[in-house]
């Protein structure tokens, strides 16, 4: 469900095993969240809010950064979006600071 701003959230259960409610005026979290604490170097963070996040990372000394396994070439700081499930494995020397915002 996605872009709901009038309604009531109602799931009416079903067979599916991955839901996503996400846009939602006054449902979904949005701000500053609770972060995780930072994992060790190159291990994946999963997304288990509800709600699409966006981390900002910065600080530290990182060498490499992936998204759902993927990796992006040359980010040492900056932000990244995540959906409910996907991952974030940031590699580091010395660990970089993080904090994330419901979107």
């Amino acid at each position: 469900m996605e872009e709901n701003v009038s309604g009531a959230i109602y799931d009416p259960g079903g067979t599916f095993t991955r839901k996503s409610i996400v846009n939602n005026r006054e449902y979904n979290p949005d701000g500053v969240l609770t972060a995780p604490a930072m994992p060790a170097s190159g291990v994946e963070q999963k997304n288990n809010f509800s709600c699409r996040v966006q981390v900002f990372f910065f600080g530290g000394t990182v060498t490499n950064v992936l998204k759902n396994g993927t990796g992006i070439g040359g980010m040492t700081s900056g932000s990244i979006i995540l959906d409910p499930g996907e991952t974030l494995a940031i590699s580091y020397t010395a660990a970089p600071n993080w904090t994330w915002f419901g979107i």
